[in-house]
């Protein structure tokens, strides 16, 4: 993680340099040593913040999306799904499910072109 992704990711969590500091346990003077490359970021703190940015990965209307799973061991790949149809707009305001879904997007339309074309050739 480097300065701009330190950075980038307090924003996206909606912390100002002082609550971000208080959240990580360190002072507002070493939020910005990170900040403009004067400090070096500690790997636990990278960790930490990734954890964080992974906690806030599903959010609704501001809150975060919590799914109650405790009552089950596993989750089946149909309930997973179900679960991410149901918070499908969160799920595509991180830039890297939405370019995973225009992917599959992509993909299925060249399908259908390609049948398509098939399809005119066999007229």
């Amino acid at each position: 993680m480097n300065k701009e992704e330190f950075k980038k990711a307090r924003k996206k969590l909606k912390y100002t340099q002082q609550a971000f500091a208080e959240e990580l346990g360190i002072s507002q003077r070493t939020v910005t040593g990170y900040e403009v490359g004067t400090a070096k970021i500690p790997k636990a703190i990278m960790v930490f913040v990734k954890q964080l940015l992974k906690e806030a990965l599903l959010v609704k209307n501001g809150e975060p999306v919590l799914v109650d799973v405790s009552d089950k061991e596993t989750l089946t790949i149909k309930e997973v799904a179900r679960i991410c149809i149901e918070n499908k707009d969160a799920l595509m305001e991180e830039p890297e499910i939405k370019m995973w879904f225009d992917l599959i997007r992509n993909e299925a339309r060249a399908e259908l072109m390609e049948r398509h074309v098939i399809l005119r050739k066999d007229k």
